[in-house]
């Protein structure tokens, strides 16, 4: 029995929803390691929408390419809900 619900169903989905509403997508990862970005780019028709995708694994291309408060990754860690909420 297929998934009522796969990664491939909904990056699939949502290139043509962005599509359809002339809109654009970019990504932030970091412990996805760039899976989000996979999805999003296997399908055709991605590039109408996929503008870019960054993976910042670590804490210093965290700190460099997103602007992510050392303080916060100090404190809280890279895997912490404020250290997400300074990334979006």
């Amino acid at each position: 029995m297929e998934p009522k619900f796969s990664l491939d169903k909904i990056s699939y989905n949502v290139i043509k929803k962005l599509d359809s509403l002339k809109m654009t997508l970019g990504t932030v990862e970091s412990c996805t390691g760039g899976l989000i970005s996979q999805y999003i780019t296997k399908h055709p028709g991605s590039s109408k929408v996929f503008i870019n995708g960054y993976i910042t694994y670590s804490n210093t291309s965290k700190i460099n390419l997103l602007n992510i408060d050392k303080k916060v990754l100090d404190k809280y860690g890279a895997v912490s809900k404020q250290t997400v909420l300074q990334m979006v």
